[in-house]
């Protein structure tokens, strides 16, 4: 048993990113100079089907994914318009 979960975790791993959304923003640091930060946002679904947004400052989906910031449902629009509401993850 414990087999058989630690093989689905890994599959919801590989194959949870259904797309990415990346954005490079300008930012000045010392000295007037400016470097660009990577704002990356995440559309993720389960192994039940339900789909949800995270957005972090990382050019890594799975960085993101595991460590970003959860978008609600509204905020989540802006990255990807056509999610359903009865499917995006509470």
């Amino acid at each position: 048993m414990n087999e058989l979960k630690e093989k689905h975790s890994k599959h919801q791993e590989e194959t949870g990113i259904i797309n990415t959304y990346r954005r490079l923003i300008p930012e000045e640091t010392k000295g007037g100079k400016v470097t660009n930060i990577v704002l990356t946002a995440v559309l993720y679904v389960n192994f039940f089907g339900n789909k949800a947004v995270y957005i972090g400052r990382s050019n890594n989906p799975e960085w993101v994914k595991k460590q970003g910031q959860k978008l609600s449902y509204n905020e989540s629009l802006f990255y990807y318009p056509g999610l359903k509401k009865e499917n995006y993850r509470k």
